[in-house]
């Protein structure tokens, strides 16, 4: 068989946190990750995605950043986007 390969794929991370200078995720990057809960992202845009985020996965994002976190198609897919709160 074989598999679409990304950074993370198939991999047990539970959680990642991206950082505010990230622009674009490659496709494939968490596929078959279904242990993954949880994505820190610090960037105020979102980051480009090639493939949607599962619907088990909550997104933390920076305050005011929900609107565009919900808009874009591939993150809106998150089971929830909230505020980060450090």
């Amino acid at each position: 068989m074989s598999r679409n390969v990304g950074a993370f794929s198939y991999t047990s991370i539970s959680s990642i946190t991206l950082p505010a200078s990230l622009k674009k995720i490659g496709q494939y990057t968490f596929a078959g990750c279904d242990k993954l809960q949880e994505i820190r992202s610090y960037a105020q845009t979102p980051p480009t995605l090639s493939d949607e985020i599962s619907s088990e996965v909550t997104v933390y994002v920076p305050s005011g950043c929900i609107p565009a976190y919900k808009a874009d198609s591939n993150w809106k897919t998150a089971k929830d986007i909230l505020e980060i709160s450090e």
